[in-house]
């Protein structure tokens, strides 16, 4: 073999061994901790913009390296707390937290990891404590969004002051998405759907892997009876996080809604397979079965799911709705007493409201404006109760004060197909006139 014919045979040898070597598991495919020579790893560990894994990695060398000053040292212990915390690694970050404390018990990032944990433990008087401290020696944006949700949470401030202190605190850090989430359920309790709507959108807009965010743009669209709005975002939480009980719950009522009743029923029985001991799973089943047409199945579905998730009044409620569907008064009433009965439980406007309407088919006058009264005072904005209002005085006799309280749930948003419903009443109740007034009056120009 002459030299040039040995030189090639080593070149191939070589690049031979070298691909194999390049191939090797972790070697070719590792990525350096800094690929930027104009940064150090301290440098790295405070922009917080790798992944949680290789940023555990980056400020764990940069606090071996040492030459900081102690000011450094908190920031990059900071950085790592909140690294571990984003890999599940509570503990550890819990930690961190601690250590950074013990060399300085007035540091303001010891004191607000402290506050984090605390509030993320509902422990919000203690978050306020921590937070009112760390704040007033390092104001940030994050904290004080936080410290706001924490002194609402305590009563400290109202809900409109926690809105504006929230609303302040994203004014620091706009691309705060967990902060615009927050503000989103803020609004939505205070009635502001269209407000929350915008919060929540901001949320995912930030980032659109915020698998809650989208959850709550699905409830609101719901709250809104946009229902394929619903159905679009709560698909794509569920895209995140094919496990998301919340969302799957909101896709079934989506899916019931818009009429899939089949696609409502799968969802149902998912979520009943996800969480067997939750009523949630087996009322969205039973709902889809109704709408099937299987209503002796769904009464089935959710008297056998007792047994699996105990008293639930979520349950008993839907279960007396299909029984008043059924026409069984008697039985629905039966049920709703358990709830009534229950030392435990508070009955609320919609249990109130269908015991009024089974008493009320039942003939009984008395039970159901009791109930009926109770409902009302409970929510007085609300187009049902007034509904409700107006199919009783109807009943007693009242006709002239039904027409007034049917107006006024027009007025708060009864939906238009009802019109008919009441018109029929009217008619049956002999008040013909009323009935040709309320016809004209609400019919399509």
């Amino acid at each position: 073999m002459c030299l040039c014919e040995l030189l090639v045979h080593l070149m191939k040898i070589i690049s031979a061994a070298l691909i194999c070597f390049l191939a090797w598991p972790g070697l070719a495919q590792a990525k350096p901790l800094i690929t930027d020579s104009q940064k150090s790893y301290a440098r790295l560990c405070l922009d917080y913009e790798d992944s949680p894994k290789r940023l555990v990695q980056i400020c764990e060398k940069a606090l071996h390296q040492g030459g900081l000053s102690p000011r450094q040292w908190e920031d990059i212990m900071d950085s790592l707390a909140w690294a571990l915390y984003d890999l599940n690694r509570d503990r550890e970050s819990l930690a961190v937290f601690n250590e950074i404390l013990e060399q300085n018990p007035a540091s303001p990032w010891g004191l607000a990891g402290l506050g984090w944990f605390a509030f993320f433990d509902e422990e919000y008087t203690k978050a306020v404590s921590y937070l009112e401290e760390a704040t007033a020696s390092r104001l940030t944006g994050k904290n004080f969004v936080l410290l706001a949700l924490s002194r609402y949470r305590t009563s400290v401030i109202s809900l409109d002051e926690a809105v504006l202190q929230v609303e302040a605190g994203l004014a620091l850090v706009p691309r705060f998405d967990w902060g615009w989430r927050e503000l989103g359920w803020l609004l939505e309790d205070g009635g502001e759907l269209e407000k929350a709507l915008e919060a929540f959108e901001t949320a995912v807009n930030v980032n659109p892997e915020n698998k809650f965010g989208h959850y709550g743009v699905a409830w609101v669209q719901g709250e809104l009876s946009n229902w394929q709005e619903t159905l679009d975002a709560a698909t794509r939480a569920l895209e995140l996080d094919a496990d998301y009980a919340a969302a799957l719950s909101r896709r079934s009522l989506a899916y019931f809604k818009l009429g899939h009743s089949r696609k409502a029923l799968q969802d149902g029985e998912t979520l009943v397979e996800l969480r067997p001991g939750e009523a949630d799973g087996y009322v969205r089943k039973a709902r889809a079965q109704d709408a099937l047409g299987w209503r002796r199945l769904a009464l089935d579905t959710l008297q056998k799911a007792e047994a699996q998730v105990g008293f639930s009044p979520y349950m008993i409620y839907w279960r007396a709705s299909l029984l008043h569907d059924e026409q069984d008064y008697p039985a629905a009433l039966t049920q709703l007493d358990r709830i009534f009965e229950d030392a435990g439980t508070v009955p609320d406007f919609h249990d109130l409201e269908l015991r009024a309407l089974v008493a009320l088919d039942m003939g009984n006058l008395e039970l159901s404006r009791a109930s009926a009264d109770q409902a009302l005072a409970l929510e007085k904005e609300n187009p049902w109760a007034w509904y409700l209002e107006a199919r009783l005085l109807l009943a007693e006799g009242h006709s002239e004060d039904s027409v007034q309280a049917f107006a006024k749930a027009m007025e708060l948003g009864l939906p238009r197909d009802q019109v008919k419903t009441f018109v029929k009443r009217l008619v049956r109740y002999g008040q013909f006139l009323k009935a040709i007034s309320v016809k004209g009056r609400y019919s399509e120009s």
